[in-house]
């Protein structure tokens, strides 16, 4: 994945273009443990379950494909990640009604 400059090297390079940093918009850092999972999620995010024009689930075989080209070691806590970070983007956006 694309490093991004630090946040303090951004505000430095956006200072001398005499513009504003885009920090509202701007995604923190991923901690190294969280590069693995981001990796399947943004691949496998539309690979999606739908019925009659709403999406029902990720897919979770299309996920676990993924997970087996990246040669992903712990499939079970990648995948268990990957589906709470896909709930909540989708609950985020109202495109998903889940089961509580």
């Amino acid at each position: 994945m694309k490093e991004k400059p630090p946040c303090e090297q951004c505000q430095e390079i956006h200072e001398l273009k005499d513009e504003e940093p885009p920090c509202a918009v701007c995604l923190p850092e991923l901690m190294p443990e969280n590069h693995e999972v981001a990796r399947v999620y943004l691949l496998g995010q539309n690979q999606v379950i739908t019925t009659m024009g709403q999406v029902i689930d990720l897919d979770i075989s299309a996920i676990k494909t993924i997970m087996d080209i990246y040669k992903v070691e712990d499939q079970r806590t990648c995948l268990e990640r990957v589906m709470k970070l896909f709930h909540y983007f989708q609950e985020e956006e109202g495109t998903v009604t889940l089961k509580k």
